[in-house]
């Protein structure tokens, strides 16, 4: 039979001819084909071995007795690299199906959440290779799902300063989220329930709750995430960095719940049962001279013991936040979490009498540590209790007299930068014009001498505290 008859294989054909006759032209074509294979190939020649650009600057230092620059021995370095190809996500497999755009709006919001839910979040120290986040979207469908939620209410908020714009996809990703966070939860599985992925996703639902000012539903999270907090061993299970951010955003949660509606905190409820977190060692602390002595130490003497050692922990806290923040440097999340947790428990479950002195030194700090601690960035929450207790404690401690001035002008500056809204506007003008007089004061350089020695964070604070001054001065 003949190629030519068309039975064969198209990709393997076989020629059997018995026939003493001519091939015909179609079936000489082929056999010529299968002849030359091989036989017209360009040899190859071996590839030459390319060497790096710069690696003959590499020398040996007892041969010669010149240094190489820093900049050629980082090129050289770098040569031997390949070049990253795609971004982090390319490659990853998620639990669950997610468009390329919610994608890019959670890479988006990883990179800068942290910069705007906190104020000191530029200048901690965060291993920038942990890629735990995108790892538990892998993994666990309910995290990936409200992520997904959250970094597009964040992105519409802060970032692009509207309100979010709650779609028919994000919508679908919130309820996806907590359906698949709810099923989780009735598998009583214990390394599904007590595993970070499912701290995270109640978290999450808590903080949402938190900054929409529902705190009484980001309290009900509250109140389920620590149950399962101390049913997987307690806070000492966030060991690793991001165990830490967690534990760092559920106790923030915890405390501004607490400041806003002036309930106990949650965690830390009952010193007795669970004892708090020890002070910082500020010995370990290289801070520069300082100046606080000079006005603080007035009524320092005065104040009661355990409020003393919270306002000494802050202080020295303040000092190094203001050195490393003017020097570009960056400082470690335990000091952070330390000085927060063991100074604003304490400060929440101290109580002294309504318009004493301990009282309003007491609600400053507060107020000072959720400037610190607790503030997000472009977002005001709903007027709470908090605000107008401490304006209350203020008005008590001016009309009883006493107090010294630099004291109480920063008790004003600090409730002004932090908790006061504009409806306190014109009684803290009016306060602060009296307190200028009284201090002989006539520039914001003076004011922020007098800050500076109590506590203050100048790169953090300054801005708004001169807005202030500037509008009191004018007036």
């Amino acid at each position: 039979m003949s190629a030519a008859d068309g039975s064969g294989s198209a990709g393997l054909q076989f020629i059997n001819s018995t026939d003493v006759r001519k091939a015909n032209p179609r079936t000489r074509k082929l056999i010529r084909s299968h002849v030359m294979q091989g036989k017209n190939k360009v040899k190859s020649h071996p590839m030459k071995q390319v060497k790096p650009a710069n690696q003959a600057m590499m020398v040996d230092p007892s041969q010669s007795p010149q240094l190489i620059p820093a900049d050629t021995l980082l090129e050289v370095c770098y040569s031997f690299i390949p070049r990253k190809v795609g971004s982090d996500s390319s490659f990853t497999h998620f639990a669950d199906d997610i468009s390329q755009e919610r994608l890019s709006e959670v890479t988006l919001f990883f990179q800068n959440v942290m910069k705007y839910m906190f104020p000191l979040g530029e200048f901690i120290s965060i291993d920038p290779k942990d890629r735990t986040g995108f790892e538990l979207m892998a993994s666990d469908a309910s995290f990936l799902h409200v992520t997904a939620f959250l970094a597009c209410a964040f992105i519409d908020k802060v970032l692009r300063q509207q309100d979010p714009i709650n779609t028919q996809e994000t919508i679908l990703h919130f309820l996806k989220g907590v359906r698949l966070l709810r099923e989780k939860l009735l598998r009583r599985d214990e390394e599904e329930t007590f595993s970070d992925a499912t701290v995270s996703v109640v978290l999450i639902l808590a903080n949402c709750a938190y900054g929409t000012g529902d705190f009484e539903t980001a309290r009900r999270h509250l109140e389920g995430l620590y149950k399962i907090v101390k049913l997987r061993g307690g806070l000492t299970t966030f060991k690793n960095n991001f165990g830490k951010k967690l534990l760092m955003e559920m106790l923030r949660c915890d405390i501004g719940i607490s400041l806003h509606t002036s309930l106990a905190p949650i965690v830390f409820a009952d010193p007795s049962l669970t004892p708090f977190v020890p002070y910082p060692d500020q010995k370990q602390w290289v801070i520069g001279k300082r100046t606080e002595d000079s006005n603080s130490k007035a009524f320092l003497d005065d104040m009661d013991t355990e409020l003393a050692s919270a306002w000494l922990t802050m202080q020295k806290f303040c000092s190094l936040v203001s050195l490393a923040m003017e020097t570009q440097r960056m400082f470690s999340m335990e000091i952070v979490l330390g000085t927060m947790a063991s100074a604003m428990y304490r400060l929440l479950h101290m109580s002294f009498q309504t318009g004493s002195a301990d009282e309003a030194i007491r609600l400053g700090l507060l107020a000072m540590g959720y400037c610190i601690f607790l503030q997000w960035q472009e977002m005001e929450l709903p007027s709470s209790h908090f605000p107008a207790a401490f304006k209350s404690s203020i008005i008590n401690l001016e009309n009883r007299g006493g107090f010294p001035e630099p004291a109480m002008l920063w008790l004003l500056m600090v409730g002004g930068i932090s908790i006061f809204s504009a409806s306190d506007d014109a009684w803290l003008k009016g306060v602060l014009k009296v307190q200028v007089t009284l201090c002989h004061i006539r520039s914001w350089n003076e004011v922020r001498e007098i800050l500076k020695s109590f506590i203050w964070i100048s790169p953090l604070h300054d801005t708004l505290g001169k807005a202030i001054f500037d509008s009191v001065w004018k007036s």
